[in-house]
């Protein structure tokens, strides 16, 4: 690793935060010892430990509707002490004059009356909303959580490069990239002193708790997300699970008489607080995008009336106007009769005739924003621009000066950083995060560090090619002497016993016995989830049976032996496409195990168990969605589709017996795990009675239902009831009758009833209200009181007509449970 370092060359006019030339600089000096020892090749292997965890994970964000993991860098960024002593007094200073300003321009318009800032800056701004005048926050609090975006320039100075106070992303990764790189150099993150990024969940909890209507003591919090195709989603499910909240979508809202309700399993329920992560112009469609499904119609209404609090507050999108950010210096002075702590990049107005007369003399040297932008787009770096782009721009500033900010280029500070198995410098910026809960202004330590992974790129946006880095905050000067240092309390990030319970307490509402009704929504993918998991596991106990016995009895006719068993699973001729003239295995194959585009097949099972999934990921365990997660992964990736009869069958079997297991031993019994169970319950009676369907299947085979025991996971358990005495009777009974063994048709329809009455909120006096427990109840009922007799004459519509109950059973559920959570569309005159 010393050659490694040896070899780093920082080169140009950046600053360098690891080398002043030859120089070490004092907050790397412990890294670079630490790490003295390790190989190259070591740390590659670490690297791709690092790179596999985050894709088990999902630590990912979404561009264009795909779904990437988040890179992270395994070398972190080291920060001491007095430097984000200064960022952080920085912070507070800009957030705090940000709500001074938001109060005042949504108001009395005071700061446009003393001549700091014309009128039309603001008025003129996209995001100026006239609909947020007047609104009142309880507490007196807009910007909840703020994202101040951070440069260093070549003089190694931090600089404010743009303000974010609408619905700044990234603090997600923070968290996670500190809980990967102490997993990937745990002896390297022992011998530093690093302030803890953990407790922002409970840092922010408390902020919206203390941001609840007047009168409400304990505020119902959820998480407002745009759904799972949002770039961000993964940040949306994290927040909502390590805050306890329920993440909710537009179509899970509902406004009744000025007040926001969600739908949930037990009927409407109020909401005091939404943190919502949808911009404005999708969050009501009364007020904004008449066409917007996103947000929910009424919401602005109700927040003005007070009985709702919306975090971060509408129009705040204002500030984030990079032409407002032009005046903040100016502003802090009003407001705060203070000088600016973290100074702005140089700006040139392009609004301004002088300003832009300059400007456009010297496109080819400076770097040109539309005020509006974000996420890097549409910014023109004019030494790296074309004549034809310089010509495109000059006409568009012309055009609109006002939407046009121009900067020097700006080289970034560089950090070394792991790409392609070489260190090398590449460019970062900052983000710290801070919670404002009224009383305080609270940064968290360390913020997000963004990197440009390619060499010699200026932009670090994730949507651009970018990745990240941990960022270690020291929690005292940076020891020179001496190393490794002396042990010290509480180190590697990670909170005192005193500090976590004291968070605790301050967000802790009173305890809700029993758990709360979850959403309409989480439970129906909760319910699928079960469905999904069980229907991948029996379809390959289906084609184990099916595939053994082609290959091992050459009495039975493929043709028609795959044709029924197409049958049985509900492909018929005409579906989708026709039925080959001579149906093989390869084709059956194909349609039920590795077709990922037939909704029949495992693969297709899979991924929709990992959709639901995604749908309810706060909701689930870590271990649960891992579970699911990294058994998906396999299809991507090629390794499912790579393995051949039987080893599939049996990797499905064990990931979906792992996927159970640890849902069992890892998730409480509310709710969600009835849904879970239900689901599973259901579709294992309706694949049982296929599996039962199919030994009829095999009349040439001179043991069809020893072969579907061993299936089922039965044989053993068979043989143990009926002394080894092996018959058809027999093991029909078992599998369709027996109450003890998990797998037979009753067992699953009992346990299926039974997590119907565990949803229900009373036990009636007289029969039973809820529709699927009467379906499933009376099918339960006439299975065990008709004669084995009776149902062997014709045991394949015996198991269709159960098929069928399972089919009106999941509708009755769906319409009870499920109905709220279906999406709804809007339609009006656009304002």
């Amino acid at each position: 690793m010393t050659a490694m370092f040896e070899g780093y060359g920082s080169s140009g006019p950046a600053y360098d935060e690891m080398f002043d030339g030859q120089a070490l600089r004092p907050p790397y000096r412990r890294l670079r010892h630490s790490l003295r020892e390790m190989s190259t090749p070591e740390l590659v292997s670490r690297v791709e430990q690092l790179q596999a965890s985050y894709l088990d994970q999902g630590v990912t964000f979404d561009i264009g509707g795909e779904e990437r993991a988040f890179p992270l860098d395994i070398l972190p960024r080291v920060i001491e002490m007095d430097t984000w002593s200064t960022i952080e007094r920085g912070v507070q200073q800009r957030v705090k004059t940000l709500e001074a300003f938001l109060a005042d321009v949504y108001d009395a318009g005071q700061v446009f009356d003393d001549g700091v800032i014309p009128r039309r800056v603001i008025t003129t701004s996209s995001h100026y909303h006239r609909e947020a005048a007047g609104v009142r926050p309880p507490n007196g609090v807009r910007v909840h959580v703020s994202g101040i975006d951070l440069i260093r320039d070549n003089a190694g100075e931090f600089r404010v490069l743009e303000d974010n106070v609408r619905v700044p992303s990234g603090v997600s990764y923070v968290m996670t990239n500190r809980r990967a790189i102490s997993a990937a150099l745990p002896e390297t993150i022992a011998q530093h002193r690093i302030r803890p990024v953990a407790g922002y969940p409970q840092r922010l909890l408390a902020a919206l708790r203390a941001a609840a209507p007047a009168g409400v003591t304990d505020p119902t919090v959820v998480v407002l997300t745009p759904g799972v195709y949002n770039g961000a989603y993964f940040e949306h499910a994290l927040l909502a699970r390590t805050m306890g909240v329920e993440l909710v979508e537009g179509r899970d809202l509902e406004c009744r008489r000025g007040r926001v309700m969600m739908r949930t399993t037990k009927g409407l329920e109020p909401v005091h607080v939404i943190y919502r992560r949808v911009d404005d112009e999708f969050l009501d469609p009364v007020h904004f995008r008449a066409d917007s499904v996103l947000g929910c119609p009424g919401m602005i209404d109700a927040a003005r009336s007070g009985n709702v609090t919306l975090a971060n507050a509408v129009g705040n999108g204002v500030a984030d106007d990079k032409l407002v950010y032009t005046y903040l210096p100016d502003l802090i002075r009003y407001y705060l009769d203070e000088e600016p702590v973290l100074r702005n990049v140089d700006t040139w107005r392009c609004g301004d005739a002088e300003a832009r007369e300059e400007v456009l003399d010297r496109l080819d040297e400076l770097v040109l924003k539309p005020v509006d932008g974000s996420g890097g787009k549409g910014i023109v770096i004019g030494p790296r621009a074309t004549r034809e782009e310089l010509d495109e721009l000059r006409g568009k500033v012309l055009a609109d000066p006002r939407s046009w900010i121009a900067q020097p280029v700006v080289q970034l500070s560089t950090v070394p950083t792991f790409v392609d198995g070489e260190l090398g410098p590449r460019h970062v910026d900052l983000r710290p995060f801070a919670v404002n809960d009224g009383n305080r202004v609270w940064v968290l330590p360390g913020g997000l560090t963004r990197v440009a992974l390619a060499k010699g790129e200026l932009i670090v946006n994730s949507s651009r090619g970018g990745g990240s880095k941990d960022t270690w905050v020291l929690a005292g000067p940076p020891s020179l002497k001496g190393l490794p240092p002396e042990p010290g309390p509480r180190r590697g990030g990670r909170p005192g016993p005193a500090a976590t319970t004291a968070a605790a307490a301050a967000t802790a509402g009173p305890r809700r016995e029993g758990g709360a009704p979850v959403l309409s929504r989480i439970a129906e993918s909760m319910f699928w989830i079960g469905r999904y998991v069980e229907r991948a596991e029996d379809t390959a106990r289906i084609l184990d049976v099916q595939t053994q016995l082609l290959l091992e009895d050459a009495t039975i006719d493929e043709d028609t032996t795959c044709r029924g068993l197409l049958s049985i699973m509900g492909i018929e001729p005409g579906d989708d496409e026709p039925l080959p003239e001579h149906v093989d295995v390869s084709f059956v194959l194909d349609r039920l195990c590795y077709g990922t585009g037939h909704p029949t097949s495992i693969a297709a099972a899979l991924a929709g168990a990992r959709e639901s999934a995604r749908r309810a990921r706060e909701t689930l365990s870590v271990p649960m969605w891992e579970a699911i997660n990294t058994t998906y992964r396999a299809i991507p990736s090629g390794h499912f589709h790579a393995m051949r009869t039987p080893a599939v069958f049996s990797w499905v079997r064990e990931r979906a017996a792992f996927v159970n297991g640890t849902a069992d031993a890892t998730m409480t019994r509310d709710e969600g795990w009835h849904f879970l169970m239900l689901g599973r319950c259901v579709e294992r009676a309706d694949m049982t009675s296929r599996l039962v369907a199919t030994a009829s299947l095999s009349a040439g085979s001179d043991a069809p239902w020893t072969t579907t025991l061993r299936a089922c996971g039965a044989h053993e358990a068979f043989l143990r009831t009926y002394r080894g005495l092996e018959t058809e009777r027999g093991a029909a009974e078992f599998l369709m009758l027996d109450r003890l063994f998990p797998r037979s048709v009753v067992f699953s329809l009992n346990r299926a009833e039974q997590c119907l009455v565990n949803l229900e909120a009373s036990d009636p006096r007289a029969g039973f209200q809820n529709e699927a427990q009467r379906l499933l109840g009376r099918m339960r009922a006439e299975l065990e009181y008709r004669s084995l007799s009776e149902l062997m004459t014709d045991l394949p519509t015996e198991m269709e007509r159960l098929q069928r109950t399972c089919a009106l059973a999941t509708e009755a559920v769906t319409r009870r449970y499920f109905a709220g959570a279906e999406a709804m569309s809007w339609t009006g005159v656009t304002h």
